[in-house]
Formats: structure tokens, C-alpha cells, sequence
């Protein structure tokens, strides 16, 4: 088959100058649908097709956002001169699945009790914070899929006495499904 090589060069010059992070592959129209009616630039085309659905396999599912259901961890540190610390901030329209909290360190961290806050009011007390970061490998608390947090609403921690040293806080969540 012979190519018109003007055909060509009209379908790639557009492209040649344009990153591809640029390029919303949801405006690229699959091939038979009219876009490009030349008999000689259907074999570019699909392997641009072909280009364009491998790209929408690896970036379109999520665009880059969690996959619902996925285990993720995120940490938040609490200095020794501070008796709370935010946790984190679930980003507007989305809801996590808050599935444990734990310490990164297993330590006396000497902050006697403690309790979880959302949003300023206390949800959930968690006791003698020391002994659970002593004993238990630095597990707090184990959630069993009972704390859900929508978007926009920040989860802190807050102890009675600042730690005597600095703590990492682990938090594992999932994008929850609803």
C-alpha cells in the first residue's frame, strides 16, 4: 500500500510539539468513528490507537488518585514540645477507611492518656497511650472499619503530657467505597 505522505505528516504534526502529559486521551476518538476519513493514514492510526489505549491503561483507572479498596499508609509526627498533632486531612471528595493507627517506634513515650479527634471533638479515647506504645509493637488502636472519614475533615491526636521523644505515627487506610 501506498502512503500519501502529506496525510501523515498532517495527523503527526500536530503531535510532534505537544507533551504527552498535555494530551487528554479521553478527546482522542477511536479509529472508524470519522475522525481521520483518509483510506492512507489508517495504519498510523492504529498504531495510534494502539499508543493511546496502552497510555489509558496505565493513567485513565485512577488519574493518579488511590484505587478504592487499596491498603495505603501515611505518617504524622509529634514533637516533644507538643501534646496533639493532625494526623492528616482526608482531601475533598474523597472518604477513608481508617483501618489502624500505630506508633513507628515501640516506646514509653511517658504521654499517659490520649484520644483521637476529628474535626476538634474528641471521638474516640484511647486510654493509656503508653502502655500501648510499650507493649503492643506500637499498635494504638485497631479501627475494624468503624471510622470513616469524608472529605475535608482532619484527624488528630492528642495526649495528655508531650512525649518524651519525638513519635511517628503510622496511619493505614484505604479509599473507601461507597
Amino acid at each position: 500500500m501506498k502512503y500519501n505522505q502529506q496525510a501523515v505528516d498532517d495527523l503527526l504534526s500536530p503531535l510532534r510539539y505537544v507533551n504527552l502529559k498535555d494530551i487528554d486521551p479521553n478527546s482522542i476518538n477511536r479509529i472508524g468513528e470519522g475522525v481521520f476519513p483518509e483510506i492512507t493514514t489508517l495504519d498510523h492510526l492504529s498504531i495510534l490507537d494502539l499508543v493511546t489505549k496502552a497510555y489509558q491503561a496505565i493513567h485513565l483507572p485512577t488519574y493518579g488518585r488511590v484505587i478504592p479498596g487499596q491498603t495505603t499508609f501515611t505518617s504524622a509526627s509529634l514533637t516533644t514540645s507538643a501534646t496533639s498533632v493532625d494526623l492528616f486531612t482526608v482531601p475533598v471528595n474523597q472518604t477513608w477507611r481508617i483501618m489502624g493507627i500505630s506508633s513507628k517506634n515501640r516506646s514509653d513515650y511517658e504521654m499517659t492518656a490520649a484520644s483521637l479527634v476529628l474535626n476538634g471533638k474528641d471521638i474516640l479515647a484511647l486510654g493509656n497511650i503508653d502502655t500501648l506504645t510499650a507493649a503492643y509493637g506500637g499498635v494504638i488502636t485497631d479501627i475494624n472499619d468503624n471510622l470513616i472519614i469524608t472529605g475535608g475533615s482532619t484527624l488528630s491526636l492528642t495526649s495528655a503530657a508531650a512525649p518524651n521523644d519525638d513519635v511517628i505515627f503510622e496511619i493505614c487506610y484505604d479509599l473507601h467505597q461507597q
